[in-house]
């Protein structure tokens, strides 16, 4: 696992969370990849349902960086960021317990507090907030939804609990 932590170091990235899956879809290429023996690394943009240019030119140059650490390529590379890595910290997820518009109030990668509410889920017709998303812990917003319809059950965030001292 160290060597896969090391190259997802490399990457550009600035999260990475070393957890077990509890699925990984059969359709997937992940799936595929792992089916036949090729250790697979798995990207997701922390924003839920956005990808944005920049980002893609940040993991295609993380990629090269890491082509080039394995003497795969010899062009230019940028540096890299080092990411936050999270072996076995805890991680809060937060879902939708009523259907409506999710409004955040925070952005992407801010830390919230316990008992923060971070955004809420209104009523489409009425505008009535159905729901006040509320942080469990103090930590690191590393996963926020930006498509803003949401049913019943919909993630809405991950929150990395801060280590304790």
């Amino acid at each position: 696992m160290q060597r896969f932590l090391k190259y997802a170091s490399m990457l550009d990235v600035d999260f990475v969370w070393v957890h077990q899956a509890s699925t990984v879809l059969e359709s997937t290429l992940a799936y595929s990849l792992n089916s036949i023996g090729v250790k697979t690394l798995v990207v997701e943009a922390g924003v839920g349902m956005r990808i944005t240019q920049d980002y893609c030119l940040r993991l295609v140059n993380g990629i090269l960086n890491l082509m080039s650490e394995l003497g795969m390529w010899d062009g230019p590379v940028q540096p890299v960021k080092q990411p936050i890595v999270s072996l076995d910290r805890s991680v809060s997820f937060v879902n939708a317990e009523e259907p409506g518009v999710f409004v955040p109030t925070v952005r992407h990668s801010d830390n919230v507090r316990k008992g923060e509410i971070f955004g809420c889920i209104v009523d489409a017709l009425s505008g009535e907030v159905r729901q006040e998303c509320v942080s469990e812990v103090d930590g690191l917003l590393f996963t926020l939804r930006e498509y803003p319809i949401v049913n019943k059950g919909s993630l809405i965030a991950r929150i990395l609990q801060e280590e304790r001292r």
